[in-house]
Parts: structure tokens; C-alpha cells; sequence
């Protein structure tokens, strides 16, 4: 076990599908590079961003290539293989509020940027190969989040295993929404975990919402198909084996008072 050089005021931290990079960030302009085989730090790179560098993560199948999501209002992607440089990402994104998180899908094709409120956006990456310099940006692609107008309304969204479904919640709201990974992100359906915290052994009932003219898809026949961790916490693996895309699809299920 090797001890690496500690990073101030940490808030991320990735590794590379090859298990032998590791970086870091936190509450920073800067992020650091680490090396696993030798545990010394390659380096540090200063002022990758204008505000705080809140997540950091490495792409899924390119050992090389990471994206980082700031409080700048921008998403950016970087590539080993080339120098890192402030003034020169491999590409870089503009989103319309400051970023909470960012996740690859799981062919690393798209990148999901989660802001504040209803802001989420996916952009096109391109696969393993090496990325293009800087030049046009391609646009991002809205999620009809519905908007709840609050500035501390923190969202995260991950993509769920097989990259077709986004799973997306706020830390203002109950609810994890489902929508379609292909634009315009149709949306799928709500699992709404009011009251879950309240206890345990309460009466839980299951109700499904079908869009018009279509029949509402099964749950499983379990009352209990996505019954909350310890302590009423879940979270979007938890939904995933409860309830697949192809059943999640338009369907809400609502815990009752203890």
C-alpha cells in the first residue's frame, strides 16, 4: 500500500479503467494527477477552470481521457495524450448553471452535465479514439426537467447500465425521474419517495401512470419492488434492479405514512 500525496480541500477523486491513473479535485481551480503503479504524483495542473472543479471523472474504456465539471458554468474534457493546458481542453462545454456532476455514458459517446434545478444536458464525445482540438463545440441537449424554480435545487443524473435510460433527482425533490438517453429524451416514468423516511412497516401502494393511449407497463406485482436501504435510502441501482426500463416506463411508486 502506497501513500499518495494528499490533495487540499478533496471533493473527487477517479481512476482509469486501466487502474493505473488516479486524479483528483476539490475545492480548486487546480487538479492533480497520480500514478498507481508508482504512487508519486505526475502532476498538477493549475487553473484548469475559472471557479471551484466540483467533480472529476475518467471516461469508461479510454485509459486516457477524463472530464471535468466546475462552478464556472462549464463541462471540459481532457486528453493525456496531449498537454494540459487551461487555455486548451480537448473540448469544452457551456452549460446555463454552475455543474454539480458529470458522468460518461457507458460507450463514453455522450457526456451527462447535471446543474441546478432543471439544468441537464448531454453532449456528444466520440468514443475511445483521440479527441479533436478546440474549435465549434457541438450543442448539448436539454432534458424537459420540469423547472422548480429554486437556486439550491442541486441535480444529479447518471446513466443507467445498458446507456438507453438517464436517471436523474435534486436535493429539493422526492422524486427520480427516468428519461430517454436519445434526444429529445423522452420521459419515462417516476419513482417518488415521499414519506420514506418516516418508518418502516407502513401500508406502500403502488400506482402506475400510463401517457395516452398506451396501457400502463407491470411493476412486477411486488409492493415492494423498490423498497428503500436501511435508514429509507436508495438510490439509482437500487431503482435499476427494482424496476428496469422496460417497467419503469410512466410508472410512480409512493411509500404511505408509517
Amino acid at each position: 500500500m502506497k501513500n499518495l500525496t494528499p490533495f487540499a480541500k478533496l471533493s473527487s477523486l477517479s481512476v482509469n479503467c486501466t487502474d493505473d491513473f488516479l486524479v483528483t479535485s476539490g475545492f480548486s481551480v487546480d487538479m492533480a494527477l497520480d500514478d498507481l503503479v508508482t504512487g508519486k504524483r505526475i502532476s498538477t495542473f493549475r487553473g484548469l477552470h475559472q471557479n471551484f472543479i466540483n467533480i472529476v471523472r475518467f471516461a469508461h474504456r479510454s485509459p486516457h481521457v477524463f472530464a471535468t465539471c466546475s462552478f464556472d458554468h462549464t463541462c471540459k474534457l481532457w486528453d493525456l495524450r496531449e498537454p494540459i493546458a487551461a487555455t486548451r481542453p480537448a473540448r469544452s462545454f457551456g452549460t446555463p448553471t454552475l455543474n454539480v456532476m458529470c458522468s460518461f455514458s457507458p460507450d463514453d459517446q455522450h457526456l451527462l452535465c447535471s446543474g441546478v434545478d432543471s439544468a441537464l444536458l448531454q453532449f456528444p464525445v466520440g468514443g475511445s479514439s483521440p479527441l479533436p482540438g478546440p474549435g465549434a463545440e457541438p450543442v448539448g441537449s436539454r432534458f424537459p426537467v420540469p423547472a422548480q424554480n429554486l437556486d439550491m435545487n442541486y441535480r444529479r443524473s447518471l446513466y443507467l447500465a445498458d446507456g438507453a435510460v438517464v436517471a436523474t433527482a435534486a436535493t429539493n425533490e422526492s422524486l427520480l425521474r427516468f428519461y430517454s438517453q436519445e434526444a429529445p429524451h423522452r420521459h419515462l416514468g417516476i419513482i417518488d419517495f415521499r414519506h420514506s423516511l418516516r418508518g418502516h412497516g407502513g401500508s406502500r401502494t403502488v400506482t402506475q401512470e400510463a401517457p395516452t393511449g398506451t396501457s400502463a407497463p407491470s411493476l412486477g406485482g411486488s409492493p415492494t419492488a423498490a423498497r428503500p436501504e436501511r435508514g429509507g435510502r436508495t438510490d439509482a441501482a437500487t431503482a435499476r434492479a427494482a424496476a428496469p426500463a422496460a417497467q419503469v416506463r410512466s410508472a410512480a411508486v409512493r411509500f404511505g405514512p408509517a
